[in-house]
């Protein structure tokens, strides 16, 4: 129960992670400073923000895997643990969505509850009308998975050299 409840507030506040990538918005040319200043502070705090939050979605994968390993064996934790990754990375983009352009906050869930509902179910229920909610999700899914595979690679690829 505990760790159910813990990896529920986790999943809450996850998507703040790859969210900082989106502050590449705010870059524009300002005196005295040169934009590669800007863009380098922001790529600094987006690439610990998403490598961070990726050693955590690691950390849960592998979570998920143990524990649906123990009942169903290894195959099958296996797929639940990925399931849950991607489960939670299509979760993210909705939720990077949600917070870069309709300005939701994570913390909304626990005080608006109800009209962050109302606002995520009207996207998902009218893909004609919200159109962009799907695009700008789906490119960040892709990027999102893509990423996230590519550290699992190397990683999982570094630990059997280990060995």
């Amino acid at each position: 129960m505990l760790l159910t409840a813990g990896g529920l507030v986790w999943l809450v506040f996850f998507p703040n992670a790859p969210y900082i990538i989106t502050d590449f918005i705010h870059l524009k040319a300002r005196s005295p400073l040169p934009i590669w200043f800007d863009a380098l502070l922001i790529l600094s705090f987006a690439s610990a923000g998403l490598l961070s939050g990726y050693y955590s979605l690691y950390a849960m994968q592998k979570l998920v895997m143990r524990q649906w390993g123990k009942p169903f064996g290894k195959t099958q934790g296996e797929l639940a643990g990925w399931i849950f990754t991607l489960s939670t990375l299509a979760l993210t983009s909705f939720g990077i969505y949600l917070g870069r352009f309709l300005r939701w906050n994570s913390w909304d869930l626990f005080l608006d509850p109800i009209r962050l509902a109302n606002d995520f179910v009207a996207r998902l229920m009218n893909p004609s009308i919200h159109f962009r909610f799907w695009i700008v999700s789906g490119l960040f899914l892709g990027f999102l998975i893509i990423s996230y595979a590519s550290l699992y690679s190397f990683l999982r690829t570094s630990l059997k050299q280990r060995k």
